[in-house]
C-alpha cells in the first residue's frame, strides 16, 4: 500500500469517527433510558424514598435502613437540623442514600435501584409564618437501575428550587421544582408532583 493510499484511508477513518461522534448518539447503549424513562426513574426515587424533609422528622444524626415500597431497602446516613428563627422554621437534611435491591415505581414503570455508589441529598425547607414554604438543595450521585430486562447506570445532578404559597389553604400554589441532568437527559420535575 502506497503512502498516499494509507493517508487517504486514514483520513477516511478519522472522518468516519468524527461523524459518528457528532451524530445522534450512535454509540449510546441499546439499554439506555429514554428521557421519559429517566423522568419516571427520578419520580420513583423522590416519591418512593420521600427525599423532602417531613413534619415528623426529628433533628439529629440519622443512620437507618428504610424499606422501599416494592421490596429491598435504602440505607440513609446523615443529619437533620431544625432551626426556628422569628417566624421562620428551617429544616435541613444532609444525607447519603444507598439503595440495595430497592424496588420503586413511577409513571407505571417499576425499577430496581442499587447504589453506584450512592445519592447525596441536601435539602432545606423554610416555613415562613406558616404562609410560605421555600425549598432548596438537590440530589446528585449515581445509581444502577433495572427496568424489565434492561439495566444500566444513571448519573444525576438535580438542583431543587421551589416555593409554595399556603396563604389560601383551599387553593395552595406551588412553583418550581427539580431541574437538571438525569441519565444524560435534561429533565424537570415540578414540585406539585412531589409528595
Amino acid at each position: 500500500m502506497s503512502a498516499r493510499t494509507r493517508q487517504t484511508t486514514l483520513s477516511g477513518l478519522v472522518l468516519t469517527v468524527m461523524l459518528a461522534a457528532c451524530g445522534d448518539d450512535p454509540v449510546d447503549p441499546v439499554d439506555a433510558l429514554t428521557k421519559t424513562e429517566a423522568l419516571a426513574l427520578f419520580k420513583s426515587i423522590t416519591e418512593g424514598l420521600e427525599l423532602l424533609p417531613g413534619d415528623d422528622m426529628e433533628p439529629g444524626p440519622v443512620d437507618i435502613a428504610v424499606p422501599c415500597p416494592l421490596g429491598g431497602q435504602a440505607k440513609i446516613v446523615g443529619t437533620i437540623t431544625v432551626n426556628p428563627v422569628a417566624d421562620t422554621i428551617r429544616q435541613e437534611v444532609e444525607a447519603v442514600v444507598t439503595p440495595t435491591g430497592c424496588k420503586l415505581s413511577g409513571d407505571a414503570m417499576t425499577f430496581t435501584v442499587d447504589g453506584d455508589p450512592s445519592m447525596r441529598v441536601e435539602m432545606s425547607v423554610d416555613v415562613i409564618a406558616l404562609q410560605t414554604i421555600v425549598m432548596g438543595g438537590g440530589v446528585e450521585g449515581k445509581v444502577k437501575w433495572q427496568l424489565e430486562d434492561r439495566s444500566g447506570e444513571c448519573a444525576m445532578d438535580l438542583p431543587l428550587d421551589a416555593t409554595a404559597d399556603l396563604s389560601d389553604p383551599t387553593n395552595p400554589k406551588a412553583t418550581g421544582g427539580y431541574k437538571g441532568k438525569m441519565c444524560g437527559h435534561d429533565i424537570e420535575l415540578d414540585v406539585t408532583l412531589i409528595d
